[in-house]
């Protein structure tokens, strides 16, 4: 499937099967530089996706992953394999309704899917170990890494979704005179 990579995410010509599921990982984002207090930092920042076209139980590949269970509305994150307890993710539909829940001691979160549609649910963590990683560039080493990982999943049962708000308007310097 034709892959491009957007301002702000991926863009992806068509879904995957039932049985399929598509994963983008972006190994070489630049590295981000940074301080803590007079300590210069780089941080190793790995944005990754997974569509999957149903909600069958899958295995994690990536290094910070989420993955359904098989279950209905529940799912899995696991950082380097194991499961990750306590880490917050946050589940989206299509019209902007959201709703968080961290993970339990199995690393598994549970969420209603009221609506028919298409969900993105993200979860994020840090690791403050050292290391290096391999791009084109050759060896970078860093003092952390970070990774944002998204599972985009669609559902046929539900309520209709609710409409997607119209856009806000932009604050302007005047607007915050009055």
């Amino acid at each position: 499937m034709p892959v491009t990579k957007q301002r702000d995410g991926y863009a992806i010509a068509g879904r995957p099967a039932k049985s399929e599921s598509l994963i983008v990982v972006d190994a070489a984002y630049p590295m981000i530089d940074g301080n803590e207090g007079d300590k210069p930092t780089r941080t190793a920042w790995t944005p990754a996706a997974r569509i999957v076209g149903s909600l069958a139980a899958q295995a994690p590949k990536l290094v910070l992953e989420i993955v359904p269970t098989g279950t209905a509305g529940e799912f899995q994150v696991f950082f380097r394999g194991a499961p990750l307890a306590g880490v917050e993710l946050t589940l989206t539909a299509s019209s902007g309704w959201s709703r968080q829940a961290n993970s339990d001691a199995a690393g598994k979160v549970r969420f209603s899917l009221p609506w028919k549609g298409t969900y993105g649910l993200l979860v994020r963590h840090k690791d403050n170990s050292p290391g290096s990683r391999t791009t084109d560039k050759g060896a970078e080493a860093y003092d952390r890494a970070s990774f944002g990982t998204t599972l985009t999943f669609t559902t046929t049962a539900g309520l209709p979704s609710p409409p997607v708000p119209p856009p806000a308007p932009p604050n302007t310097l005047d607007d915050k005179k009055k």
